[in-house]
Parts: C-alpha cells; structure tokens; sequence
C-alpha cells in the first residue's frame, strides 16, 4: 500500500510508477492529475517516488484529438482552466483560435501550453526500474535503437513537449481580421 485512506502517501521509499492513460479516463482528469503531483510531492519527502508515463491520450490532447474525452472531463477543464482564462483575459475571445474544439482543453495540452511545462513535461516514455522497462503500450528494439536508449526517448518526449510550438496562443483574443484568427486555427 502506497496511499492511506485520505489520499496521502504512505509507500516510504517505494516508487510507484503510473503507466499513463490519465486523460480521457472520465470525468475527473485534473484531480487526477492533481493528485499524483501531491503524491509525488509526498514521495519525495518520505525517500521513495512517483514517475507518471506517457500514454496516447496524453499525446491525442497534445495534438488536438479529443474524441475520447468525456463530457464531464471537458465541463472539468472549461470550470477550471476555461474560466479562468476568460477572468485572466477579461473576455473569451482567446477561444475562436481553437476553432470549438475544446479550447480550454487545448489550451492546457498543446506543446506549450498552460500545463504542458509544469505535468507532461515531466512524463517519462519509459523508466527502468532493475531489469524491468515500463512503459505505456510497448517499445521495440528500433525504438531503443532510434532514440539512443530510454534516456533518449525521454529527452525527445521532453523536447517535443516544451520546444515544439503549433503557434503561440493569443491570449489576448484580439484578433483583427478573420485572416488572423485562420491563422492562428491553422498554426496549430
């Protein structure tokens, strides 16, 4: 047993390893996310570890692609992440760039994007842990090969997710003509 009753760590010095998939998993994907960090945090000060992998729905959201996420996980984002844009901006025209497709979503995922830095880039492809590899669905020996190792493959997961951009959001929702808001729909 690695967490009590109240969601706290209790694992010592065990490292406990999520093999992804947290998104598009119902309807409470940030809490989830949310608490993994605590239990990270918790860890960390008891001696032991959390390591979270990458799934393929983490990369879908990254890249726009959120047929399987659940209409309580999407209310979940626009509550959380949608509404606080629109106070930040003071308006929710940011919103039209993402062409209704879930923007606030979106905005949170993308390679760049509001949690991209602070969760998925700390997502692993892969960890070894003695002379076991996990990892989400599967790696091949050309992927080892390919990457230069698992260290490889987590430092191109790392970089694609902080350093790859599908335009800078417009933050502002200030667009000055259709063209633009194309645009910045298209940069994506």
């Amino acid at each position: 047993q690695v967490v009590d009753e109240k969601l706290n760590w209790c694992g010592d010095d065990t490292l406990l390893i999520q093999c992804g998939d947290i998104l598009d998993r119902g309807d409470q994907e940030l809490a989830c996310f949310y608490l993994l960090c605590k239990l990270s945090k918790q860890a960390a000060e008891a001696g032991g570890g959390v390591v979270i992998l990458y799934g393929n729905h983490e990369a879908l959201n990254s890249v726009g692609l959120f047929q399987y996420a659940f209409p309580g996980g999407n209310l979940e984002f626009e509550n959380v992440i949608g509404k606080n844009i629109d106070k930040y901006v003071g308006n929710n025209r940011w919103r039209i760039q993402f062409a209704n497709n879930q923007p606030s979503r979106w905005a949170a995922f993308e390679p760049g994007g509001l949690l991209a830095e602070s969760m998925l880039k700390n997502m692993k492809a892969a960890i070894v842990v003695g002379r076991t590899c996990f990892v989400h669905a599967g790696m091949t020996a050309k992927h080892v090969k390919d990457f230069g190792g698992v260290a490889g493959m987590n430092r191109a997961a790392e970089e694609w997710i902080t350093k790859v951009h599908h335009g800078e959001n417009n933050h502002t929702g200030e667009f000055s003509s259709v063209e633009e808001v194309l645009e910045f729909a298209n940069n994506r």
